[in-house]
């Protein structure tokens, strides 16, 4: 804030301009190049990657996790279900994740793909638009996971969940 009213003093009494946006998004691209150049990653963390190939995540815990420009790994087998049922969002955006999942849970999928490729269990792929599962039907619900890809690919593997990991 402080420095929007310095830039805005700047215009008034000195007649002076600044291209803020285009510096900030000059800035950006800088930032992002030189991660590609050296292999780090812009920004990450256990919930979210940018620009960035993060290893497995154990999601144990509703929320968001997202990852933008990358890849990343999630496990939701060990979530925690005992006070509600979880609702997880996981956001993939011009990127790769992979999503382990317990076979023997039931999870409610609400899956929305937009220009790429979300495959499900069992073989079911969404290339476009929304769909609802239930991946088993007989047990009760035990957590929701809302999936987001846009320009990108994310694979929802059924996993057994090992109580030894």
């Amino acid at each position: 804030m402080i420095v929007v009213g310095a830039l805005f003093l700047f215009r008034q009494y000195l007649n002076i301009q600044v291209p803020f946006l285009r510096i900030a998004l000059a800035v950006f691209f800088i930032m992002a190049g030189v991660s590609f150049l050296f292999g780090q990653p812009l920004y990450e963390t256990q919930r979210d990657a940018f620009f960035s190939e993060g290893g497995l995540s154990k999601g144990q815990e509703a929320g968001t996790y997202n990852v933008f420009f990358g890849t990343k790994n999630y496990d939701v087998t060990k979530i925690d279900t005992k006070e509600r049922t979880p609702e997880i969002e996981i956001n993939a955006i011009f990127s790769s994740a992979v999503v382990y999942i317990d076979p023997n849970k039931n999870y409610d999928i609400k899956a929305n793909c937009a220009f790429g490729s979300l495959m499900l269990p069992k073989g079911r792929i969404i290339n476009f638009g929304k769909r609802n599962v239930m991946t088993n039907p007989d047990e009760t619900i035990t957590a929701s996971l809302d999936i987001n890809v846009v320009f990108g690919r994310l694979n929802l593997i059924e996993r057994p969940n090992h109580p030894g990991e």
